[in-house]
């Protein structure tokens, strides 16, 4: 079976060397902790070949929540807070997990933990530290723009002025090699 080729999109305005590289990771994804921790090899090592800082960003959300704070599924505020602390707190045991290989943990500044979806997220940690390079895994499960980069990559791409490498997990395989 082929390996999935990663697939760098480059400015044309693209600082370089590149001064800031922010990898975006979710070890809790469908993608699994596998392409987590290929984002953060690719981003460590490019970070260190270019001499430039590397950040981590990982959003994270509860699933429901606007239900769970005011829908018919709605819970008190003092157990809607224990669930979010909960939610916060698996998350960050496994990405210590993932960052420690590294020399990181959630507690290092160059590290982003945002509560919310990931384009924005990536987005706003991005134009922060005025990264030059977003390193993040994906899947491109939906439509054309989809079909190369996958659809949150392709996001990142529109919204921020870095330039992104995407990443496909250990055995995906495109849906144009069944044409």
């Amino acid at each position: 079976m082929p390996h999935p080729c990663p697939v760098w999109i480059d400015r044309p305005d693209a600082a370089w060397p590149y001064r800031a590289v922010l990898a975006a990771v979710d070890p809790l994804s469908d993608q699994g902790l596998g392409t987590a921790r290929l984002v953060m090899d690719l981003a460590s090592s490019l970070a260190e070949r270019e001499s430039a800082h590397l950040h981590v960003v990982h959003a994270w959300r509860l699933q429901g929540e606007s239900l769970l704070r005011s829908g018919r599924a709605r819970v008190s505020a003092t157990e809607l807070d224990l669930l979010l602390e909960r939610k916060r707190e698996r998350h960050t045991e496994s990405l210590d997990a993932l960052l420690a290989p590294y020399g990181l943990n959630t507690t290092d500044a160059r590290f982003h933990l945002v509560k919310g979806e990931p384009v924005p997220s990536i987005r706003a940690v991005s134009d922060e530290i005025r990264a030059d390079l977003v390193v993040m895994g994906t899947l491109g499960r939906v439509g054309i723009p989809g079909l190369l980069i996958g659809n949150t990559a392709e996001e990142v791409l529109q919204t921020t002025r870095a330039s992104v490498l995407a990443v496909k997990p250990e055995g995906f395989a495109s849906p144009v090699s069944a044409l």
